[in-house]
């Protein structure tokens, strides 16, 4: 097991707890960053530190050191999106290098239930982000923060647009290229050409198709 320490929210909750739980059982370190420190769970190889989600520097102090972070969503309020905006950008300004965002099912504008309209918001913004690559490649992230404001109406912090790219860039979806200090982004479209050969069309060119 790897010594980096994993950083962890949720941990007094269902998900979050039971991976907190697994990771302490397979001996890796963790930070388990909770509201109430009287609630956080005792397992060996965590320490626990009070950060919450709309708290951005006890959130930058917690996660310092910490280059992966699990983010479980939010319960359900008024400034939900926001809060996780603030987790996102202090976790950027820690030096964090991969948030592992925990999304919802069929995350939609008019999805029944308001979460996982919430969360239709980060998905939109990654669609747009490759939207905008699509029409134009090899863009820096300032002039993404830029189009994106002036045609989509999105109030994104720079750093959040940043968190999304990085998502992407994971994903093998975006790749950059450096241009003396300027970092360039572009749209790398295999990943996506590979889904669609391996499941085409129903019909006689289908792999399943019968002879």
């Amino acid at each position: 097991m790897t010594t980096e320490i994993l950083g962890i929210t949720g941990s007094t909750g269902r998900l979050g707890g039971r991976v907190a739980r697994r990771l302490a059982a397979a001996g890796a370190r963790q930070r388990l960053l909770v509201r109430d420190l009287t609630r956080a769970p005792e397992l060996p190889g965590a320490d626990a530190v009070e950060a919450a989600f709309n708290d951005a520097a006890a959130v930058r102090r917690a996660l310092q050191g910490i280059s992966t972070v699990l983010m479980v969503s939010a319960s359900e309020s008024a400034d939900r999106v926001e809060q996780h905006r603030t987790f996102i950008d202090a976790a950027a300004a820690a030096g964090v290098r991969h948030v592992v965002y925990v999304s919802y099912y069929g995350a939609a504008p008019d999805a029944t239930f308001t979460l996982a309209r919430d969360h239709y918001l980060d998905d939109q913004t990654r669609r747009l982000i490759l939207d905008e690559l699509a029409l134009r490649d090899g863009q820096t992230l300032f002039e993404l923060c830029t189009t994106l404001t002036m045609r989509h109406g999105l109030g994104s912090t720079r750093q959040a647009i940043s968190q999304h790219l990085a998502v992407l860039e994971a994903a093998g979806l975006v790749t950059t290229q450096r241009r003396g200090r300027t970092k360039l982004h572009h749209f790398n479209r295999e990943p996506l050409t590979a889904i669609a050969e391996r499941w085409p069309p129903a019909g006689k060119d289908h792999p399943c198709a019968s002879t």
